[in-house]
């Protein structure tokens, strides 16, 4: 035998014991709950469009499930679930990321969606259907750490903008996190991409200094648990800044960011001062800042798709 005709053998040999390779993939779904008011509607709009882009450019869109506010119902939940359960694999991660309000009554969570909320038991109980390795949930809605204790034991890494279902009030984790995954500013390692690690990271840091910079007593703290043991949040990849055209660095775009920051602060501090206030004057002002903000949003979006002169 040639050692050309040897070689191919032992090629073909080595091949046929070789175990055939599995490509891991992530399966992830994003919610958007109801916002009540059109300012918290306006604000889980622009989280829930951020975090979408940002997963569109790492995750396979045929493994991407996007609920907005007109879809997200309990059924549609279960049915994703459904799919993953029946079309994953155990070396497969899910990813589950949902923005909007929460509730907690002492004894179980809600988040609200059109219909019946989605409750921690609904979440629990679904998790549990997944035979995949890797579990992760991401909450940033208010009492979103009642599931820190409600999903213990899940082996499912938690991250939530609450420590616990008692802080109550609304959050503004989810805003500064959604940003994150555009700021290279969260890219602490400079390898052109953003962990979920990162994120959480950058957005915790980010809150904290909204409430001291504010004079404000923080009412939400953000946690992350990793029951799983498994580091996911470090491993998990959730933007990719590589390759594409930043407009971060553009002038006019940084002072129309820091306009609309401003207003939103503005915003909320009126909503902190409401009770010493009439409703007219209320009205009045918070009209003339959502209207403010609606201006300078549109300029942002104008620069961002390149549409000015």
């Amino acid at each position: 035998m040639s050692w050309r005709w040897l070689r191919f053998f032992v090629i073909g040999f080595t091949f046929l014991l070789t175990p055939l390779m599995v490509v891991a993939e992530t399966h992830a779904l994003l919610i958007q709950g109801l916002g009540g008011e059109a300012w918290y509607q306006r604000q889980f709009d622009e989280q829930v469009e951020l975090i979408g882009e940002s997963l569109k450019g790492v995750i396979d869109e045929a493994h991407l499930t996007i609920l907005d506010v007109s879809a997200a119902r309990r059924e549609a939940v279960v049915e994703w679930f459904d799919t993953v359960a029946t079309g994953s694999v155990e070396t497969d991660s899910v990813l589950i990321i949902m923005v909007g309000h929460g509730t907690f009554d002492g004894q179980e969570y809600k988040f609200n969606i059109s219909g019946p909320d989605l409750t921690s038991g609904d979440i629990r109980e679904n998790l549990d259907r997944l035979a995949v390795q890797g579990k992760v949930l991401l909450n940033t809605s208010s009492s979103s750490g009642a599931l820190l204790e409600l999903l213990s034991g899940e082996s499912t890494t938690l991250l939530t903008a609450t420590k616990n279902g008692n802080e109550r009030n609304a959050t503004r984790f989810g805003r500064f996190f959604a940003r994150a995954l555009g700021d290279t500013g969260a890219d602490l390692d400079k390898n052109q991409k953003i962990s979920l690690q990162e994120a959480f990271d950058h957005a915790e840091r980010a809150t904290s200094d909204f409430y001291d910079e504010e004079g404000l007593l923080a009412t939400e703290h953000a946690q992350l648990s990793d029951s799983s043991g498994a580091q996911l949040a470090a491993r998990m990849t959730l933007a990719n800044l590589g390759g594409a055209e930043s407009l971060q660095h553009s002038p006019e775009l940084t002072q129309l960011i820091e306009e609309r920051d401003q207003i939103d602060r503005e915003v909320e501090s009126l909503r902190l001062q409401r009770i010493g206030m009439s409703d007219e004057d209320y009205q009045f002002v918070f009209q003339s800042l959502m209207l403010e903000l609606i201006s300078v949003q549109d300029e942002i979006e104008l620069l961002e798709r390149g549409d000015v002169e």
